[in-house]
C-alpha cells in the first residue's frame, strides 16, 4: 500500500516487469501521483486484492485508465479509489466484480471531467456506505445506476452533491430503508427537473439538512411517502429551490426536529405553503426559515410552537409579496436574536407582534428595515439590547403608516435611540409604557 503515493512530480512509470500475484493490500498505491499522464497496469493481477481505497486519488492528470484486466472480486474496500481524478474523462469499469465490496464512499468524489459512467454491471448487495460515491462530478450527464442494489446502505449523505449537469437521474431501485444520513444528497443537482423518490423508504432518516438545497430546476417534488418521524435536522433542505411552484409537506412529521435554519429560504417560486400540521415543539433556531421567500403571498403559522426557538434572525427577510402575517401565537421567551427578521418585506402592511416578549433579545439589528408598507406595534422589554442600528431604516414610509414602539422604565431611553435609527419620512414613534 502507498508504495508510489505523494510522488507528485512522477510523469511516466513503467511497471510492466512488475509481478502482483501475491499482493492483498494496493490501497493508496498512487495517491498523489498528480503528474502522471498514463498508466499501463495491464500485467496487473489483482486476483488477491482484498483494499483499493484511495489507489488512484488525486492522480489529477491521467485523462484515461484501463483497468479491464483488473480482477476485482476480493475487494471489499473502493473508497475514494478515483476520488479527485479531475481529468479523467471516462472510466469503463464493466468488468469490475464488486461482489464484496463493502464501502464505495467518495469512489468517484471529484472526478469533475467524466461525462458519463456506466455502473450498470455493480453488484453492491454488501455495500453499507455510498456517501459522497459522486460528489462534485459536475460533468456527468449521464449515470446508471439502475441497478444498485442499497439495501444495506446506512449514509447517503452528499452522494449526488454538485452533479450539476445531470438532468435526470434514475433511482426506482434504490432501496433505503437502513439509511440513517440522507443530509445534501442532493445538493446543487442543479440541472434536475424531476426527482421521482416514490420509491424512497426514510423511516430511520435522521439528517435531511440540505438534502435538496439548490436544486435549482426542479418545478415539483412528490415527498407525500416520506416518513420523518425521526429526523431531527431539516436545515437548509429546500433553500435555493427557486423553481419550485409547489411543495406539499402536509405529511411530514417534524415532532422530533430541531434545526430548521434556511429550510425553505429562497424558494422564491412559491406561492403559498401549508405548514399547518408542523410540530415545532423542539426546534431551537428558525433563522432564515423564509429568507427570500420573495413570492409567497400568504403564510399561516397559526400551529407554530416557538418555546425552544433561540434564534430568528433574517426568518421573514425578502418575502416581499407577504402583506399580512399573524405571529400572535409566537412564544419568543427564549429568542436571543431577530437581526434582518422582517427586512424588506416591502409589502406587509399588517404583523401581530402582540405576544412578542423581547426580555431576551439582544440583536435587533435592521430587523423591520425595508417594511415600507408596515403598521404594527412592538414592545421592548430588555435593557441589554446592544444591536439596533438601523433597525426602522426606510420603514413605515407610505402613507398611512405607523409603528409603535412600547417601552418599560428600564427602556425608555433605549427606544428613544431606536427610534433614532429611522429614514427622514419613516412613520416610527414611542408609544406606551409597559410594565
Amino acid at each position: 500500500s502507498s508504495m508510489f503515493s505523494n510522488c507528485s512530480s512522477l510523469v511516466s512509470l513503467d511497471l510492466s516487469n512488475f509481478n502482483t500475484s501475491k499482493v492483498t493490500d494496493m490501497s493508496g498505491m498512487f495517491q498523489v501521483c498528480s503528474s502522471l499522464t498514463s498508466l499501463d497496469l495491464s500485467n496487473f493481477d489483482t486476483s488477491r486484492v482484498t483494499t483499493m481505497s484511495y489507489m488512484f486519488s488525486e492522480c489529477r492528470s491521467l485523462t484515461s485508465l484501463d483497468l479491464s484486466s483488473f480482477n476485482t472480486s476480493q475487494v471489499t474496500t473502493m473508497k475514494y479509489m478515483f476520488n479527485r481524478c479531475s481529468a479523467l474523462t471516462s472510466l469503463d469499469l464493466s468488468s469490475f466484480n464488486t461482489s464484496q465490496v463493502t464501502s464505495m464512499y467518495s469512489m468517484f468524489s471529484k472526478c469533475s471531467s467524466l461525462t458519463s459512467l456506466d455502473l450498470s454491471s455493480f453488484n453492491t448487495s454488501q455495500v453499507t456506505s455510498m456517501y459522497s460515491m459522486f460528489s462534485e462530478c459536475s460533468s456527468l450527464t449521464s449515470l446508471d445506476s439502475s441497478n444498485f442494489d442499497t439495501h444495506q446502505v446506512t449514509s447517503m449523505y452528499s452522494m449526488f452533491y454538485n452533479c450539476s449537469s445531470l438532468t435526470i437521474l434514475d433511482l426506482s431501485s434504490f432501496n433505503t430503508s437502513q439509511v440513517t444520513n440522507m443530509s445534501s444528497m442532493f445538493s446543487w443537482c442543479s440541472r434536475l427537473t424531476s426527482l421521482d423518490l416514490s420509491s424512497f423508504n426514510t423511516s430511520k432518516v435522521t439528517n435531511m439538512s440540505s438534502m435538496f438545497s439548490n436544486c435549482s430546476a426542479l418545478t415539483s417534488l412528490d415527498l407525500n411517502n416520506f416518513d420523518t418521524g425521526r429526523v431531527t435536522n431539516m436545515s437548509d433542505m429546500f433553500s435555493g429551490c427557486r423553481s419550485l411552484t409547489s411543495l406539499d409537506l402536509s405529511s411530514f412529521n417534524t415532532s422530533k426536529v430541531i434545526d430548521m435554519v434556511d429550510m425553505l429560504s429562497n424558494c422564491r417560486s412559491l406561492t403559498n405553503l401549508d405548514l399547518r400540521n408542523f410540530d415545532t415543539s423542539k426546534v431551537t433556531s428558525m433563522s432564515d426559515m423564509f429568507d427570500g421567500c420573495s413570492n409567497l403571498t400568504s403564510l399561516d403559522l397559526s400551529s407554530f410552537d416557538t418555546s425552544q426557538v433561540t434564534t430568528m434572525s433574517s426568518m421573514f427577510s425578502g418575502c416581499s409579496n407577504l402583506t399580512s402575517l399573524d405571529l400572535g401565537n409566537f412564544n419568543t421567551s427564549q429568542v436571543t436574536t431577530m437581526p434582518y427578521m422582517f427586512s424588506e418585506c416591502s409589502r406587509l402592511t399588517s404583523l401581530n407582534l402582540s405576544n412578542f416578549d423581547t426580555s431576551q433579545v439582544t440583536n435587533m439589528y435592521r430587523m423591520f428595515s425595508g417594511c415600507s408598507s408596515l403598521t404594527t406595534t412592538i414592545n421592548i422589554s430588555n435593557p441589554n439590547i446592544t444591536l439596533y442600528s438601523l433597525m426602522f431604516s426606510g420603514t413605515a414610509t407610505n402613507d398611512g403608516t405607523l409603528i409603535k414602539v412600547n417601552y418599560t422604565t428600564e427602556t425608555s431611553d433605549l427606544v428613544d435611540q431606536m427610534i433614532e435609527t429611522k429614514s427622514l419620512y419613516s412613520n416610527v414613534i414611542k408609544g406606551k409604557l409597559i410594565s
